[in-house]
């Protein structure tokens, strides 16, 4: 019955959504740090496969960074379980490309009949500027505007199923192609992007989508 109730999250996330306006994952946890559900966004998000979650907490994959020691993330210490309210924490961890990635984590507890049972939350990836929404000059939104017209209409493709976290394989099913040519295409859209690593791309693609989302909402 506990596992139950934290393999559904929406229902005690409500309150927490409505101060995240980014790309997220949602997750929950048993007090013992075992993920007892992970949304699929997090390979996206956290820019690792989804499957090592089976077998590690987020403390493992921690990098180096001094303020880790300090400021946790993942499972609330016995102290702390008392609040109902949610908390806020950062941390940073190292991707599948030993790339730093800061993380803030809004997380709550779970209770069923009164009891704690564990936590659920909210992953949220954070950029240069601490969180803080980038803006964009005019001279640059034009810059970014002509490197994304380049794409041909099939390289964008692939580059949104890539964000979306879609592996080659995958793609390559979904399109009917061979893994070879998402591979090419892939290749070539992230060269006229000039990206060199998935952060980068998944990093500029998240600005993409803000500027023409707001275009189509002003038009």
């Amino acid at each position: 019955m506990e596992h139950s109730l934290l393999s559904q999250p929406n229902v005690f996330l409500l309150s927490l959504l409505e101060a995240m306006d980014d790309e997220l994952a949602f997750y929950s946890q048993d007090f013992a740090g075992k993920f007892v559900y992970l949304s699929k966004s997090a390979e996206r998000v956290l820019n690792l496969p989804h499957d090592l979650w089976k077998s590690k907490t987020f403390q493992e994959v921690f990098s180096d960074a001094p303020y880790n020691q300090q400021i946790k993330c993942g499972p609330l210490d016995n102290a702390s379980r008392n609040p109902i309210s949610a908390i806020k924490r950062q941390c940073e961890i190292l991707d599948r490309e030993g790339n730093r990635l800061k993380l803030e984590i809004w997380q709550t507890q779970v209770l069923h009949q009164g009891v704690p049972i564990g936590l659920t939350g909210i992953i949220r990836r954070l950029y240069e500027g601490a969180g803080e929404t980038q803006e964009v000059s005019q001279e640059e939104e034009r810059a970014l505007e002509k490197r994304v017209s380049a794409l041909t209409p099939v390289e964008r493709q692939v580059i949104e199923l890539v964000v979306d976290g879609h592996m080659n394989k995958k793609m390559a099913a979904t399109l009917d192609v061979a893994v070879r040519t998402i591979e090419s295409r892939r290749s070539r859209a992230m060269a006229k992007l000039e990206v060199n690593s998935l952060s980068q791309l998944v990093q500029l693609w998240v600005q993409v989508r803000r500027l023409e989302s707001r275009k189509h909402k002003k038009g």
